[in-house]
């Protein structure tokens, strides 16, 4: 989390998250297969020329950062509440969007 997004408060945030949710999610009309969590992680394939370093936090030495070219993937996994799984999504780095990587393509959404 970014500092400038830190608030003092978050633990009352959270907590009131969880109540509208519980609530949100005790209703007969809501469903456990229409309830799903959605996780994503990202992976870094290669970074030419790398070193893996491992230093104290105050070590003075400029061993953070580099300008290396990185290749990076997102994966995207969905679950359900009632333990329906949906098929992963890998994103891969791509510069351009193309039309026939959507279903249904609809003009002026993208």
């Amino acid at each position: 989390m970014a500092w400038e997004r830190y608030d003092n408060n978050i633990y009352d945030k959270v907590v009131h998250w969880f109540d509208v949710i519980k609530e949100e999610l005790c209703r007969s009309d809501v469903l456990p297969k229409n309830v799903y969590n959605m996780d994503e992680t990202d992976t870094m394939l290669s970074m030419l020329s790398s070193v893996k370093v491992l230093v104290g936090k105050n070590d003075r030495q400029n061993y953070r950062g580099t300008g290396k070219k990185r290749t990076m993937v997102t994966a995207i996994e969905c679950v359900s509440a009632s333990g329906e799984c949906l098929n992963p999504i890998i994103i891969w780095p791509a510069f351009t969007h193309r039309s026939n990587w959507t279903t249904y393509p609809s003009s002026g959404w993208f």
